[in-house]
């Protein structure tokens, strides 16, 4: 039985969204909302070849001419110190790194913890006192390592600490904001605006 594709109006872009998201019975999981977002980007991109203008122009406008960008996977250059500091020499504003592994890739996260401060320090010292640096945890600790490490380096002020603990329950992202002043970074993990926003109150 041979069926007929359903012409839609690309422009029609939050139209296209809404019946992608909400037209099925059973409700989008993450997987297909990375889809989405992708699609989405798309259709924005072909509503600005369409009418002839840049993306920004459709979303409020310019707003500033420059992007901030930190490094991931910076090239090593020698010591972590070295890398650190060639990363702010080649223009970036903040050098990112992320929880130390061992060499058995067997994690042993009270020693990883401490690797991971030692390693901090030389990259605050690679950075200087006009760079910044910024760690992620890639949810890899419990609570109480995760605090653990918040606090050792809190002293060598990170631009943020990234997704410190696993984000289904925003809670717990709570009760870590009570135990510590470290700069916290989250949200990648969440699949829907009510989880960000529900995960922004918990971070007040």
């Amino acid at each position: 039985m041979r069926g007929h594709a359903h012409r839609e109006d690309p422009a029609r872009i939050q139209h296209l969204w809404q019946r992608m998201y909400r037209g099925w019975f059973y409700p989008a999981g993450r997987e297909k909302l990375h889809a989405l977002g992708a699609l989405d980007l798309a259709l924005w991109d072909i509503k600005g070849k369409m009418l002839g203008a840049p993306v920004y122009a459709l979303l409020g406008g310019l707003t500033r001419d420059h992007v901030e960008c930190y490094s991931t996977g910076f090239p090593r250059q020698g010591s972590l110190t070295e890398t650190a500091r060639a990363c702010m020499q080649a223009g970036f504003r903040a050098y990112r790194t992320s929880v130390a592994e061992s060499a058995d890739r067997v994690f042993d996260a009270r020693r990883m913890v401490q690797k991971t401060y030692e390693q901090c320090i030389q990259i605050r010292e690679g950075v200087g006192s006009e760079g910044d640096w910024a760690i992620d945890f890639h949810t890899r600790l419990d609570m109480p390592d995760a605090v653990r490490l918040c606090t050792q380096i809190e002293d060598l002020t990170p631009f943020f600490v990234e997704d410190p603990l696993r984000s289904e329950n925003p809670e717990a992202l709570s009760a870590l904001r009570a135990q510590v002043r470290v700069p916290l970074a989250v949200g990648e993990q969440f699949g829907t605006a009510g989880t960000a926003i529900r995960s922004s109150s918990a971070m007040s």
